[in-house]
């Protein structure tokens, strides 16, 4: 990646870059950087700053993981003052499995947390199918609802200083680019 022509790099696994502690999403980010001497985006960092752009501070997790991994992410936004009020996973070890997830069951997932309690739903894990229901979510929760990769393309596309307005995506994508 270093001599490929990029504006950015991104680090597209969310709890990749937690497996080694509250700040190992800063050591990938430093790495990858002082290789390539490009802007990188650490998923991990990336969904902390969307959801802090959205004024969210109490969060309700939905995830394909086990629960050690969902503690992993717990313990991560709460370092980064975040309150996370439900957090339930698929118990998926299979990241094949993940990616073959149907947003129907990603949408179960979603009405299962106490949304009620959240100022945001974040739907963690990059290769979870989320776009098609983030913006259906939004509407029936009325909060903000990110994902994974909604929160890296917005980062990657702030680092980049693009300024553009999608049209789906939820209001992250909508309306804070």
């Amino acid at each position: 990646l270093a001599s490929a022509d990029v504006d950015v790099i991104v680090f597209g696994c969310t709890t990749g870059s937690l497996v080694g502690g509250l700040e190992y999403d800063r050591v990938i980010e430093e790495r990858i950087r002082s290789v390539t001497h490009k802007p990188v985006v650490v998923t991990a960092r990336a969904v902390v700053e969307a959801l802090k752009a959205l004024g969210a501070s109490r969060v309700a997790v939905g995830t394909p993981y086990i629960d050690d991994l969902n503690v992993l992410e717990k313990r991560f936004l709460e370092a980064n003052g975040l309150e996370v009020v439900d957090i339930k996973g698929l118990g998926i070890k299979d990241n094949r499995v993940i990616g073959r997830l149907k947003p129907d069951q990603v949408y179960r997932l979603a009405k299962s947390l106490k949304t009620s309690l959240a100022d945001a739903l974040f739907l963690s894990c990059t290769n979870m199918p989320t776009l098609d229901i983030i913006d259906v979510l939004e509407e029936e929760f009325g909060i903000p609802v990110i994902s994974s990769n909604t929160a890296s393309l917005w980062s990657a596309l702030r680092s980049m200083k693009v300024r553009l307005r999608l049209d789906r995506g939820g209001v992250l994508l909508k309306e804070k680019l």
